[in-house]
């Protein structure tokens, strides 16, 4: 068993999240380390989706304009009864490996729920989920019960293991909570996110809840995304630091890189710089920023250097989060 490294983000009502490979682009298209996958916020590995970003949210808002409650009275306009739900939980723990502390290795998740009414219903039912990037539902709270008036979904402990699952990508997070209560009466209001048909009344909503980033990245500071490898930066990097034909080098103050070295290469390169834990520092220009970090055997330090002698790399961008050059060292 490997030793994890974790980090937790809970919210009162929030719903946290999320590494398959980053299929490589063919060299005529931007290797684009924006892909969403690869999306992370600097606060902490999650994302989280905040009780007033969620449409119908006087769902989740028991003190909000309707009270959070589904009103309804008899048929026989008895006296009227209520019933109310709120997500009480829903977050999740990231671990990362202890070996490779920018791969993500799990995220464990915790979810809870409520549903009450002021009279016994014939069933209460309450399924709190979240949504993976290959659309799968997977249960993270639920509960029912028969002839009861209060209910409490409990934990499942469903846990997302990358490589077993789909960790990576777009996830949701949604609810299903069902009333039905026994005749003649019946609910004869909904709101938000409920909808009612007699005795019966279902409140189900699934919201965006964000992109879950495939690796812990290392970007310098006030930048979300992560540096782009366009096609013209590629060019850039082999008119500088690739040998050419007649066995000279453009920047001959600089390492240069293996000539069999292609362009999904270039990005594996980058994506190592991104995992790297080495701080970012200013570049030669004020609006550039630099990167160096080690990472062997990709080149030669200088063209005059023996083969594979280079044992890290240097990665220049600009403020736009444009690659400027990369090189070995």
């Amino acid at each position: 068993m490997v030793t994890s490294r974790c980090s937790v983000l809970t919210l009162m009502i929030a719903f946290m999240l999320l590494p398959t490979t980053m299929p490589l682009l063919a060299a005529s298209k931007a290797i684009d380390l924006r892909d969403p996958r690869l999306l992370a916020k600097r606060a902490g590995p999650g994302l989280s989706l905040n009780s007033g970003d969620v449409s119908g949210k006087a769902a989740f808002s028991p003190n909000g304009p309707n009270k959070g409650n589904l009103t309804a009275q008899t048929s026989q306009a008895g006296e009227p009864f209520e019933c109310t739900f709120s997500v009480t939980d829903a977050s999740g723990t990231f671990t990362f490996y202890t070996r490779y502390p920018w791969d993500l290795n799990t995220i464990n998740w915790t979810g809870g729920g409520r549903a009450t009414c002021t009279i016994p219903m014939v069933s209460i039912s309450y399924n709190l989920f979240s949504v993976s990037p290959d659309s799968r539902k997977h249960t993270i709270a639920d509960g029912k019960c028969p002839g009861c008036a209060n209910l409490v979904a409990t934990n499942t402990n469903y846990k997302c293991t990358q490589g077993l699952d789909e960790c990576d990508g777009d996830w949701k997070v949604g609810y299903n909570v069902i009333f039905e209560v026994a005749p003649p009466n019946v609910f004869n209001t909904g709101w938000g996110s409920c909808v009612v048909a007699g005795a019966t009344a279902t409140c189900t909503e699934t919201v965006d809840v964000g992109t879950a980033p495939k690796y812990n990245l290392v970007l310098p500071e006030g930048f979300t995304n992560a540096p782009l490898l366009t096609p013209m930066a590629i060019a850039n990097i082999r008119n500088d630091h690739f040998v050419r034909p007649d066995g000279t080098v453009r920047d001959t103050s600089k390492g240069v890189f293996d000539s069999s070295k292609t362009d999904a290469d270039l990005q594996w390169i980058l994506e190592q710089g991104m995992k790297d834990p080495a701080p970012w520092g200013p570049a030669t220009a004020p609006t550039y920023r630099l990167k160096h970090w080690g990472l062997a055997g990709q080149g030669r330090k200088s063209l005059n250097s023996p083969p594979f002698n280079s044992d890290g790399m240097d990665l220049v961008i600009d403020n736009g989060g444009n690659v400027i050059t990369m090189y070995p060292t």
